[in-house]
């Protein structure tokens, strides 16, 4: 359950995406296989829809998994004065707290294999929802959070209206409580609702 490396050098100029997408695309000497057949990566995480097939005498029909490998670069402690690329992968059943793969990924998966892979699909369906609705809130939308939250002068709040503001050449979107602060919070970590 540990993470693989590799020298950055060793990976021929490749992107991390097309790194991962060559090593699970294989074929065993037991006529079993792995292939990649949609991938994406969602910041530092990579996910993918990867077909497997069974040697012919299983008589087990191929199925499509989902895969999750949370990737990192960064000075090598094996090489010195060198760069690695490190990955760590699960699969769907194994419950990954990544939560983000695309639906054009999650659409074209079997059906799950067990409770945790069934789980992590309806979580990422609803993440995908919820990012929806985010793009949807426009400025002068008003939100109320499930519950209120606290900020850096002491006060608690819940209910805002959604404003825009040009901070350093940058649309910033900021939120104005009821009594008329400014306010900043990741809308993606809070639970809440549109009026």
């Amino acid at each position: 359950m540990g993470w693989t490396g590799i020298n950055q050098a060793n990976m021929d100029g490749m992107s991390a995406r097309e790194y991962l997408n060559r090593e699970f695309t294989f074929e065993n000497e037991n006529g079993s296989s792995c292939s990649v057949l949609k991938s994406a990566m969602v910041g530092n995480t990579y996910y993918a829809a990867v077909k497997r097939t069974f040697p012919l005498a299983s008589g087990d029909a191929p199925i499509v998994f989902g895969l999750v490998c949370l990737t990192t670069r960064g000075k090598s402690h094996f090489w010195p004065g060198e760069r690695e690329f490190c990955y760590k992968d699960m699969d769907e059943s194994m419950g990954p707290c990544e939560r983000d793969c695309p639906l054009s990924i999650l659409d074209m998966l079997s059906e799950p294999e067990g409770e945790w892979a069934k789980q992590w699909r309806l979580d990422c369906r609803a993440n995908a929802a919820k990012k929806r609705e985010r793009k949807a809130i426009t400025e002068g939308a008003r939100i109320k959070l499930s519950r209120p939250m606290q900020f850096a002068d002491g006060r608690e709040r819940d209910e805002f209206t959604v404003v825009k503001l040009s901070r350093r050449g940058k649309m910033r979107t900021y939120f104005r409580g009821l009594d008329g602060a400014l306010c900043r919070f990741a809308l993606s970590r809070a639970d809440y609702s549109v009026l």
